[in-house]
C-alpha cells in the first residue's frame, strides 16, 4: 500500500484545490476589500463600496490550490543493484509511479524527473498514462553530470511544491545529494526521502 505523502499548497498553482494558501488570489474565500490595482478584473471591484469612497476598491480572495508533487528517481547506473525486476531501479520506478497514481487521483500536479528524463506535469489519468509509458523503458545509465540530481533542476522547481527523491543506499550515504536538498528546504520546497536498501538486492 502507498503511504500517504504529506503534500502542502504550492505558492505558484493557478489550479483551485483542496488546500487554503496565505498569498492571496482568487477563489471562494472572501479575504477582504483593498484598493483597485492594475490587472485586477472588473469583475471583482466593489462598487456600492466605490462608489461611497470615490476610488476604485475589489473584493480580495484567499486562494485556493492543489498541491505540487515532484517525484525524482535516481537512475544513476553506480547506485543501482539486483537484476531485472528484483533491482533497486524497478522498485524505485514501482514507488513512483504509485505515488503518481496516488496524487493525480487526488487532483495534485506531479512531475517526474530522473537523471535522463523530464516529464511534462500531470494532474490527470491520462497525462500520467503518458508519464508511465515514459517510465517503462526507463533504465538505469552512467551519469557524467557533477552534480547530484536533486540540485539540477533546481530553477524549474515550484515554489512549495513536495520533492520525493527515492533512490538506492548503500553503507555509504550519498552526501551530495543530501546536501542539495536541505538547499532545497532552505529555499522553500519540502523535500521528501525514500531510499532502497541496495546491499539486499545483491546475490553473495
Amino acid at each position: 500500500e502507498t503511504p500517504e505523502l504529506p503534500t502542502r499548497p504550492a505558492l505558484d498553482s493557478l489550479r483551485y484545490g483542496v488546500h487554503e494558501t496565505p498569498s492571496r488570489g482568487l477563489s471562494v474565500n472572501f479575504q477582504g476589500i483593498r484598493e483597485f490595482r492594475h490587472g485586477d478584473s472588473l469583475k471583482h471591484i466593489a462598487w456600492k463600496l466605490s462608489a461611497k469612497h470615490g476610488r476604485w476598491l475589489v473584493k480580495e480572495f484567499e486562494r485556493q490550490v492543489n498541491s505540487e508533487v515532484v517525484l525524482m528517481v535516481e537512475m544513476s547506473a553506480r547506485l543501482h543493484a539486483g537484476d531485472a525486476s528484483g533491482s533497486t531501479w524497478e522498485l524505485a520506478k514501482d514507488v513512483a509511479l504509485s505515488f503518481l497514481l496516488q496524487q493525480t487521483r487526488r487532483g495534485n500536479t506531479v512531475r517526474f524527473l530522473s537523471n535522463f528524463i523530464e516529464s511534462d506535469p500531470a494532474s490527470t489519468d491520462s497525462e500520467a498514462n503518458a508519464i508511465i509509458r515514459k517510465a517503462f523503458e526507463l533504465k538505469p545509465q552512467h551519469d557524467a553530470s557533477p552534480h547530484p540530481l536533486p540540485a539540477r533542476y533546481t530553477d524549474r522547481l515550484p515554489r512549495g511544491a513536495v520533492v520525493v527523491y527515492i533512490a538506492p543506499i548503500g553503507p555509504v550515504a550519498p552526501g551530495p545529494a543530501i546536501e542539495a536538498l536541505i538547499r532545497l528546504r532552505e529555499e522553500g520546497l519540502h523535500p521528501i526521502c525514500v531510499f532502497i536498501d541496495s546491499p539486499s538486492f545483491v546475490r553473495h
